[in-house]
């Protein structure tokens, strides 16, 4: 159980790490707005497959964040493949997952090689992957991360 727990509070550390350090080069959104998009029900586990990049964070009261645009030859932040989740923070691996697709909600959940499950994924209405880290006593405040995929942002830089 102390396993569980250290292993817990260590990824929801090296998330608010990687949520401070990004929104230290955030961009308070003003002139291009982001609209929170709806969560919807992914169709099969392939809706998630592919090269993933953080966007947009916004906080439980509200507050939006733009995160710094990756530049197509920058490395991707999460990687989602059919037997692994790759995350990764300035080019360096921080962790691997095994994802879980949950047909009955059309999320997926990414497992600890120990058996514990972190924070779920969700695909998004405008395209985006969305996870959500709730407020903690090591997350003083909750918050959302948009993902757009690597692809999608490339043809958009």
């Amino acid at each position: 159980m102390k396993k569980v727990t250290a292993w817990m509070l260590c990824l929801f550390l090296v998330l608010s790490v990687l949520a401070v350090s990004l929104a230290g080069e955030a961009e308070v959104a003003g002139e291009e707005e982001f609209i929170v998009p709806n969560i919807i029900p992914a169709k099969e586990i392939e809706d998630f497959v592919g090269e993933w990049n953080f966007c947009w964070m916004v906080y439980e009261d509200g507050a939006v964040n733009k995160l710094p645009e990756a530049q197509p030859d920058d490395p991707a932040n999460m990687i989602i493949s059919e037997d692994k989740v790759l995350l990764y923070a300035a080019g360096d691996s921080i962790g691997s997952v095994k994802p879980e697709f949950i047909p009955e909600d059309g999320s997926l959940r990414m497992i600890r090689e120990d058996g514990t499950t972190t924070t779920s994924l969700h695909l998004t209405d405008n395209g985006m992957i969305a996870f959500t880290i709730p407020a903690s006593f090591s997350v003083p405040d909750g918050y959302t991360i948009y993902m757009i995929q690597k692809e999608q942002q490339n043809e958009s830089v």
